[in-house]
């Protein structure tokens, strides 16, 4: 029997009991009577080490202790110190005189023991309340407290979330992104006039355009020639989806909004409740927006072809993650013949856009409907007559995107696509009237090319059918510094660094590239339709800095 308590001795004795002491004490302790001075609480815990000897417990000289510090929180220098050892693997166990010499506050015990502890081995011990992690007793009491620490948890949360129903049903906003046109000061909402007279804008146009898309266009260069580069990094770039999250915002009219229902804010609106349930009745005749390639080859499909080759254009479908790509190759190119025209695959969503404005051009152009004008001024007034056809463009907008999709298949008749642009020819029985009222096919050209653009969708970029001449350098660089600048106004860049981590080039090319990002419109604009002069060429933009003064680039470029 001696023999084997020697061994169960040693064993014990060579297993890692490395003890450390933490002891604290506050300024309030001074005015209790029990033992409480970070001496007294060392002796008692070294005496309970020293009775633990027979199983290998020993101690570690380090002082672990604070002084004056409270226990409600585990902001203690101390007690930082024991947890960063604990995590290096220093300690195998901790003795306190008492559980509240560690902390105060369940959740932090719990997290402490159940976490930090936990995950490095590390035993709890209180040397006068028979508290040991280690032991079947200590892990039972310490699942007792971990059930009323989710307990206390779960009441927290609902706390929370009744304070903030009550706040938003009485018309409180309760913090998050704050909207653009306000400001918070002492956490309430209280109107920003740099940037609420943009917003008053928005509501007011898009009463006239009726359009997202329009209004975030008219947005854009709104903001980029009103406001400052540090204005303009803080609006961030507008676009379809965006508009609707902006118009359909309550908090603009005064609202906020608490589980689908709206309570009168104690903010000020920016624009009256009138209209902006006016906006709410167009944005949901217009329906929300259409997902990237959603069928949208369902739309021209068959009608579309190569114009060298006289091939169909092939449909075919990529996805990229979550999304889904649609474009058109020629079918000899998808057969594995050479193309005679295109080398390279041709965004569908884009020729579907491209299409969908020549329409809408055509149906804002009463005269070009032809018999369709005489036949409605003969039912009616010219002036009753042109006022229905100025409406056919504006109904667009009331439509659903499927409802696009069937008058495109009945008003298209074919799609010619080629290296230098595309051809469109209408056919003119998709309006619900007789072909002979609209008179002969109407063919739209459109003269361009599509350039792909690294990581980002393919951009049709086009020009006029007389002598401009594009400079494919020019025009190269000049895309790739717009999309570099939107990136950067977005958020999603901020460098030069960032800029060529992400397109794996050269900072230096960056830098000289994105002077394209400050040419003023009409520099752009004589980039695009290849109205500049062929004496200028890359070296004169990126070799020498242009002037910052639009006008002074224009009388150096354009004269």
């Amino acid at each position: 029997m001696a023999k084997i308590k020697q061994q169960n001795k040693a064993v014990d004795q060579s297993s890692d009991n490395r003890c450390v002491i933490y002891t604290r004490k506050s300024v309030e302790d001074d005015y209790r009577k029990e033992i409480t001075s970070l001496e007294a609480q060392r002796i008692n815990c070294e005496k309970y080490i020293e009775s633990q000897a027979v199983k290998g417990w020993k101690i570690i000289e380090k002082l672990y202790e604070d002084y004056g510090k409270t226990g409600a929180n585990i902001d203690r220098p101390g007690f930082q110190e024991l947890l960063t050892d604990v995590r290096a693997g220093k300690i195998d166990r901790v003795v306190v005189y008492k559980l509240d010499r560690l902390t105060r506050s369940l959740r932090d015990f719990v997290n402490i023991i159940d976490g930090t502890f936990k995950e490095h081995d590390v035993s709890f011990v209180s040397a006068t309340e028979s508290f040991d992690t280690s032991t079947p007793t200590g892990k039972l009491i310490l699942n007792i407290l971990l059930i009323f620490a989710e307990f206390e948890r779960e009441q927290t949360s609902l706390r929370v979330k009744d304070k903030i129903h009550v706040s938003r049903t009485n018309g409180v906003w309760t913090g998050g992104n704050i909207p653009i046109g306000y400001k918070s000061m002492e956490r309430k909402l209280v109107v920003d006039e740099k940037f609420a007279q943009l917003m008053r804008f928005m509501f007011a146009r898009f009463m006239e355009l009726r359009s997202p898309e329009a209004l975030a266009q008219e947005m854009n260069a709104k903001v980029l020639a009103e406001y400052s580069e540090e204005d303009r990094s803080t609006l961030g770039e507008f676009h379809r989806k965006r508009m609707y999250k902006l118009l359909s915002n309550p908090i603009y009219k005064g609202y906020i909004a608490h589980h689908g229902k709206h309570y009168k804010g104690q903010h000020d609106a920016l624009v009256d409740e009138e209209l902006w349930n006016q906006a709410q009745e167009i944005l949901a005749g217009a329906g929300q927006a259409p997902k990237a390639a959603l069928d949208l080859e369902f739309a021209l499909k068959s009608r579309v072809r190569c114009q060298e080759c006289d091939k169909a254009m092939v449909v075919c479908k990529t996805y990229k993650k979550t999304r889904k790509y649609a474009y058109y190759t020629c079918l000899n190119k998808h057969n594995g013949l050479h193309c005679k025209g295109l080398d390279i695959n041709v965004n569908a969503e884009l020729v579907h856009n491209l299409v969908t404005a020549e329409v809408r051009k055509i149906l804002n152009e009463p005269e070009s409907l032809g018999g369709l004008w005489e036949k409605l001024a003969a039912d009616s007034s010219p002036t009753d007559a042109y006022e229905k056809l100025q409406n056919l463009d504006k109904a667009w907008d009331l439509l659903q995107p499927a409802e696009h999709n069937k008058i495109l298949q009945e008003f298209v008749k074919t799609v010619w696509l080629s290296k230098n642009g595309l051809t469109i020819e209408f056919t003119p029985d998709g309006v619900g009237v007789e072909p002979q009222l609209l008179g002969t096919n109407k063919i739209v050209k459109i003269p361009g090319t599509f350039y792909n653009l690294k990581n980002k969708p393919q951009v049709f970029v086009p020009k006029d059918d007389d002598d401009g001449h594009n400079d494919p350098t020019l025009l190269k660089a000049l895309i790739r510094a717009e999309v570099w600048r939107k990136e950067v106004l977005s958020g999603e860049l901020s460098s030069y660094a960032e800029i060529a981590e992400k397109y794996k080039l050269d900072e230096q090319f960056v830098r000289k590239n994105f002077v394209f990002a400050f040419l003023s419109p009409k520099i752009k604009e004589a980039i695009l339709f290849g109205k500049l002069s062929p004496a200028w060429n890359l070296l004169d933009f990126n070799g020498r800095r242009p002037p910052q003064n639009w006008a002074e680039q224009e009388a150096k470029f354009l004269e």
